[in-house]
């Protein structure tokens, strides 16, 4: 196994738990536990972020360490739009807030707002990667969800 086969695992990997993390964060939500599909919504975006990285040979040892280098090397560039940058530090204030906050109200309209942040960051990442590697596959349906 080469090198870059190694990469392209790892990065297949990051959008395969991507995925199930939009897919837990639905059925919270669904469930009307909206702290709780908040955080999984950013894990789904972190992983996606994650495997963009990877693919790119590119690693990250933090969470904000994922958003600096998603800016750095994709939205400065202009490889990503603006809005995935804005949509993933978006996120990550609302993961924190979810998770450390308590005393914030978590409901449903701040679900669809990560929802929403986290359909526009997986679609952008998805666009990118189907055009950089075809063979990558990230298995989330950001339109009708």
């Amino acid at each position: 196994m080469t090198a870059e086969d190694v990469r392209l695992l790892l990065a297949q990997r990051e959008f395969d738990e991507a995925a199930r993390d939009w897919a837990a964060a639905r059925l919270l939500a669904g469930q009307q536990f909206f702290r709780q599909a908040v955080t999984r919504m950013y894990f789904a975006g972190f992983h996606a972020a994650q495997g963009l990285l990877a693919a790119h040979g590119i690693e990250a040892a933090t969470h904000e360490g994922v958003q600096r280098l998603i800016g750095l090397h994709f939205v400065v560039p202009g490889l990503l739009p603006k809005e995935a940058g804005r949509a993933i530090s978006a996120l990550l204030a609302r993961r924190h807030e979810a998770d450390y906050r308590l005393l914030v109200d978590v409901d449903e309209s701040t679900w669809l707002a990560a929802r929403a942040d986290g359909a526009t960051f997986v679609a952008a990442i998805r666009e990118h990667v189907s055009r950089a590697w075809p063979t990558l596959a990230l298995r989330i349906e950001t339109a009708a969800q």
